[in-house]
């Protein structure tokens, strides 16, 4: 073999990448939409990435490297026995970015930030293997994630059907929704 030019000067880089631990951190809201569920309420939906530390702007990076929108994203109905949990997230946001208060106006959402609790989740791949991808567990304030006390969540396995050998032995997973929205080039994070 030949050695190739400039091999002596070259990085090194091992195959792979890292990904972010399951745990707390800062997040930050990319964009938010309103949408309508399966059910026919009105939830809404963050896209959310890693606003602070190592793996800051990961899932902007993942989707840049692969071609399509790779946020993480939190489903919250905002109706009906949702609604406690939905005026819960509003105080963690607005908590998060004073003076900021919403005036359901979902598009002032992008920019700022919140607090989450990141876990892994199992999905059903496909092909029919088990996958493990990083999702919220949670969102609240980002005093309260700096200030300590939130525990790694267990991973979040599979429903499993109780019928052995049926053809539905894995529940479906989240949905994706995998848009081709490019990314914002100017994210404050």
């Amino acid at each position: 073999m030949r050695k190739p030019d400039g091999f002596d000067n070259s990085p090194t880089r091992e195959g792979g990448f890292k990904q972010p631990p399951a745990g707390p951190c800062v997040l930050g809201i990319v964009r938010a939409t309103v949408e309508n569920s399966s059910h026919g309420n009105q939830q809404i939906i963050l896209f959310l990435d890693i606003a602070e530390g190592p793996f800051k702007n990961f899932f902007r990076g993942t989707g840049e490297r692969f071609g399509r929108d790779a946020y993480m994203r939190h489903y919250q109905g905002t109706e009906g026995k949702s609604l406690p949990f939905f005026k819960g997230l509003i105080k963690a946001i607005e908590e998060s970015n004073p003076p900021f208060k919403f005036d359901f106006n979902e598009g002032l959402l992008s920019r700022k930030l919140i607090g989450g609790n990141l876990r892994e989740e199992e999905y059903a791949k496909k092909d029919g293997t088990v996958g493990i991808r990083l999702r919220p567990a949670y969102l609240c304030s980002v005093q309260s994630i700096r200030e300590g006390g939130h525990k790694v969540q267990p991973v979040k396995k599979l429903a499993v059907s109780r019928e052995p050998g049926d053809d539905a032995d894995f529940a479906p997973p989240p949905p994706d929704n995998f848009d081709q929205t490019p990314p914002q080039d100017d994210l404050p994070f």
